[in-house]
């Protein structure tokens, strides 16, 4: 296992049950399962935060051929190593489906799944570590 295979399990851990690290040219650094983002994906979210193009934001993203819609974030365009991190829902009329954490980094996006039941405390306790990891992989250049 890979050391940023540890990564992912640890994301695993705290809630997200499917996960990557992929770097901006959207090579896939580690993944849990059969969880494979593709590069036009990864281009697709750098592009609308390189744009700060938050209408291009709502209007949906995919992470690994699903469709979600946007629903929160924070977005920081500054080199004080603050995070630009955003959530989005499946698209799925009428059901709750699973979420998307994506976190992005100088040179990596984390993602990190969970499913419908996940409540708020949880997803706290996941962004809060996804966080701390980002943060850590921020300051030794990643």
């Amino acid at each position: 296992m890979s050391g940023w295979e540890n990564y992912t399990r640890k994301m695993e851990t705290e809630g997200c049950y499917k996960s990557a690290i992929v770097g901006h040219n959207g090579v896939t650094w580690a993944h849990t399962g059969g969880f494979r983002i593709r590069e036009e994906e990864v281009a697709h979210v750098l592009e609308i935060l390189k744009e700060d193009d938050m209408h291009e934001l709502q209007s949906g993203f995919n992470v690994a051929g699903k469709p979600f819609a946007f629903i929160r974030g924070e977005f920081n365009y500054d080199d004080d190593y603050e995070l630009t991190w955003f959530v989005g829902r499946h698209k799925r009329r009428g059901k709750l489906s699973e979420g998307v954490l994506i976190i992005v980094t100088e040179r990596t996006v984390i993602f990190g799944v969970h499913n419908a039941a996940f409540t708020s405390k949880c997803f706290g306790n996941a962004l809060l570590m996804t966080s701390r990891m980002a943060q850590g992989m921020i300051q030794k250049g990643f």
